[in-house]
């Protein structure tokens, strides 16, 4: 990409929001590699709390990546993160629900379409040019996001995840969870609280996801000027 490369980096990771003391030991990972037609297959197994990745890279440039977690407990959210620093950030564009964001516990009002949106932090009480570019998007089959070095096209393998980017611009009084890095693929959300209330505090939908167990998923990413 003209001498640059897109910022995605520092991942797969798994994220839960459940406290590291509180999960099993991360293990010692295994890294193997072999060519499936002209296909090269990167697998890593006994990455601790992700279980198992497997990355593909096709002759085109297309990366897919499959990858398998467990969690035997509820939790905030569940599923993987990468790093894709928000300042080179431009543009958000998805085909799936919208155009808002969602919560675990505000999944109404969006409806099916394409849209787009700059991707910038609304400050509370200050600025009014919603919808927001931060948070959860619900139903994503194709996502683009614009960067200064060029576009990262993400196509989810499964309907029912959830596509996270960016950082709490909420305010730091509203009492909600957000993993870490900046881009996520999730297979449950958190909920949204208030000023004065925590999510678990607002009812059925607005506590933690259930234990899942086994997780696996799919996606596939394309890099463009």
């Amino acid at each position: 990409m003209d001498g640059k490369s897109i910022p995605l980096a520092n991942g797969p990771r798994f994220v839960s929001g459940i406290p590291a003391t509180d999960l099993p030991a991360d293990a010692t990972a295994k890294v193997t590699h072999r060519m499936e037609g002209n296909n090269l297959v990167i697998n890593v197994t006994g990455a601790g709390h992700l279980e198992n990745f497997r990355w593909t890279l096709h002759p085109d440039g297309d990366l897919t990546l499959e990858y398998q977690y467990h969690l035997n407990q509820a939790a905030p959210f569940h599923g993987i993160t990468f790093d894709l620093p928000e300042k080179d950030i431009r543009t958000f564009t998805w085909l799936g629900q919208g155009p808002r964001r969602v919560w675990r516990n505000r999944m109404k009002g969006t409806h099916f379409g394409r849209f787009e949106i700059p991707f910038k932090a609304l400050r509370p009480t200050h600025d009014f040019d919603y919808p927001h570019a931060r948070g959860y998007f619900a139903g994503i089959h194709q996502a683009d996001i614009q960067t200064t070095a060029g576009t990262v096209e993400i196509l989810p393998g499964q309907d029912d995840t959830f596509l996270r980017l960016g950082t709490n611009d909420e305010g730091e009084k509203i009492r909600t969870f957000w993993p870490d890095g900046d881009l996520s693929i999730l297979h449950g959300i958190p909920a949204i609280g208030t000023k004065f209330k925590s999510p678990d505090q607002l009812g059925p939908q607005s506590q933690f996801n259930p234990a899942p167990g086994t997780v696996t998923g799919r996606a596939t990413f394309r890099f463009r000027k």
